[in-house]
């Protein structure tokens, strides 16, 4: 996997877990709330990590995945068959019909946005990491 490749996967996370909050809350202002207080807490810069998240709620498509760029860099990254049809809403024979032909991937926001996005990311990693062997 193509460092651009990886830095386009972690886009596409960060886009996959704003928009699974945003399923589990009926007010897309409390999710927002939530992302900017996190920013908070890690020392992100909100108002370029606002741009981000505008583009998302927007579901503007030059910067949101489309099911088979996400499939494919699950592929590269050597996830599990069952895990990459769970995770993209795909079926078996969907993913074995999808192409193995390389993608030209490239990152669609910019260095300073990804940096703002990996500290919230990291921050959502090692809470969940903390709390696995919770009995909640």
């Amino acid at each position: 996997m193509t460092e651009e490749e990886k830095i386009r996967l972690n886009e596409i996370i960060f886009c996959k877990l704003f928009q699974q909050l945003l399923r589990q809350h009926v007010n897309p202002i409390k999710v927002y709330d939530l992302i900017i207080a996190v920013a908070a807490v890690v020392g992100a810069n909100t108002a370029v990590l606002d741009t981000v998240i505008s583009s998302i709620l927007d579901n503007d498509r030059h910067y949101m995945p489309t099911k088979e760029e996400y499939a494919y860099l699950l592929r590269k990254s050597d996830v599990p068959v069952r895990r990459v049809c769970q995770l993209v809403h795909l079926s078996n024979s969907t993913y074995y019909k999808m192409d193995g032909t390389e993608r030209y991937i490239t990152r669609r926001f910019t260095e300073a946005q990804y940096q703002e996005m990996m500290k919230v990311l990291r921050f959502f990693k090692t809470s969940y990491e903390d709390m696995e062997g919770s009995t909640v």
